[in-house]
């Protein structure tokens, strides 16, 4: 930020359903007026706006807030569109920070003088809030309705799954596609056992054709009559107890709910695909390997502006791919977890593209090939390595707005073909490489387990790994 620039700090601590809390102080924590209360509203932010500039009219006005929710969003558009600063403060800085001043107390007075104070104490530490432009803000939100709807849908098959495994135990393995449209036909009509025992397999098979107009495989319907007779015997004479007709109502709504969430899903991935046309029409990002349309949409909706990041390492600690650090007396410590301070979205978009771009790019394939090979990491530790690559190259063609090239390590260009042939030649870990790592890691879990049981012993060093294997073999 320009260090000329003198700013009236704002500390608001957002309330959901109550009033939004306010402080203002100058640069130097000095208090202008009183707290305040309001709604967020035009009108009360130009009060609370005005009362900051009644001091000094030339000083720049800065909002700080943590993210609670979405609450910050409309405070946010109304600083930027009347050209004051937005930032945003991690509630684990505002958490250390309200600690420091009273350990044993939270309350809203301190929750903003804490926020207010936070470009003080920490003037380094705090950055603009980024907001997107629009289309890339829908696309963002679209593409994790999309997921939510997913998980959703997954969630609905198991309950439904579940309902089966004691209604009708082993009838879903008889359907190539348990959640098929014959299988969904069935699970209408045929919930009830004592319903298909009375048929015989080709006049169950021909009713199933019937209802779904597709061909029902008669060895289907004779695994499904089987089963039937099965249940039917484990269930014979337990009308006091189970009664099939209210089972077949309620998986009938279950089967309603799936069929409309899965409509749903149709349509938003169809509002996806529109935005994503609009935000990234020359679709460069599925030239990298192991980015498509799917995860093209969610990548772009991540990144948002790439020009944003000023260069790799911050759009790095963006996504949360950079390991934490330790280090005292001139002594780092290795081998720590990754920050994972990003969107946890942003980051499993980057670890699928990784896990298949290193079968495909040998630049990608050798980083890989080395975490394993020469520096005994495990599978999920090397693809976050080829991961922070991906990022990388991400940046650098959604700036560049061109396709990506495929090239060995020596930089020569190559197809993507002749790609496929050099990792296939030269970086393919040996399945013994594989196997003495996850005995490792066997190995480190039993010794975990057997050092918490003991007590006495405490929690081995799991950093001393590379030691104790070496030793142990």
């Amino acid at each position: 930020m320009n260090a000329q620039t003198h700013y009236i700090n704002i500390g608001i601590d957002l309330g959901i359903k109550a009033k939004n809390r306010a402080q203002i102080r100058d640069e130097n924590g000095r208090k202008i007026g009183h707290d305040y209360s309001f709604h967020a509203t035009k009108e009360s932010l130009d009060e609370l706006c005005a009362k900051a500039q009644a001091s000094d009219p030339q000083a720049k006005i800065r909002f700080v807030m943590e993210a609670t929710g979405m609450a910050w969003f409309p405070i946010a558009v109304y600083g930027k569109t009347h050209n004051h600063s937005v930032v945003r403060v991690k509630a684990s800085k505002v958490k250390d920070l309200r600690n420091f001043y009273d350990r044993n107390k939270k309350y809203d007075r301190l929750d903003t003088y804490t926020l207010t104070m936070m470009p003080t104490v920490d003037p380094d530490g705090i950055q603009e809030v980024y907001l997107a432009k629009a289309l890339g803000f829908a696309l963002s939100r679209r593409c994790r309705q999309r997921e939510r709807l997913v998980d959703t849908i997954t969630a609905q098959k198991n309950r439904i799954s579940s309902f089966f495994d004691w209604v009708f135990p082993d009838v879903m393995k008889c359907f190539s596609d348990p959640f098929g449209a014959v299988a969904k036909m069935f699970y209408r009509y045929y919930t009830n056992p004592f319903k298909v025992k009375d048929k015989t397999p080709e006049k169950l098979a021909k009713d199933l054709s019937a209802i779904t107009n597709e061909k029902v495989d008669l060895a289907v319907a004779k695994a499904i009559c089987e089963i039937a007779a099965r249940v039917c015997a484990l269930y014979e004479n337990s009308g006091e107890y189970v009664d099939f007709e209210e089972l077949s109502r309620e998986i009938l709504s279950e089967l309603e709910l799936l069929e409309a969430y899965q409509t749903q899903l149709k349509e938003v991935e169809l509002e996806v695909k529109r935005l994503y046309d609009e935000v990234h029409p020359c679709k460069h990002i599925e030239s990298l390997p192991g980015i498509r349309e799917k995860l093209g949409a969610s990548v772009c909706g991540v990144i948002g502006d790439p020009n944003r990041f000023n260069g790799t390492k911050r759009g790095r600690a963006f996504i949360g791919f950079i390991p934490r650090q330790d280090s005292s007396g001139g002594m780092d410590k290795k081998g720590l977890a990754m920050s994972q301070a990003g969107p946890n979205w942003g980051r499993r978009d980057f670890y699928m593209a990784a896990d298949v771009g290193r079968q495909w790019d040998p630049q990608l394939a050798r980083v890989y090939y080395d975490e394993m090979v020469y520096k005994g990491h495990c599978h999920t530790q090397a693809v976050c390595a080829v991961g922070v690559r991906m990022i990388s190259r991400v940046l650098r063609i959604l700036k560049d707005n061109r396709a990506y090239e495929f090239r060995d390590i020596n930089g020569r260009r190559i197809t993507k073909v002749e790609a496929r042939q050099i990792v296939k030649e030269k970086y393919q870990v040996p399945e013994e490489v594989r196997k003495r790592l996850r005995n490792r890691k066997k190995r480190e879990r039993h010794n975990l387990y057997k050092g918490l049981s003991q007590g006495d012993r405490g929690t081995p060093d799991i950093r001393s790994r590379n030691n104790n294997s070496e030793a142990e073999r």
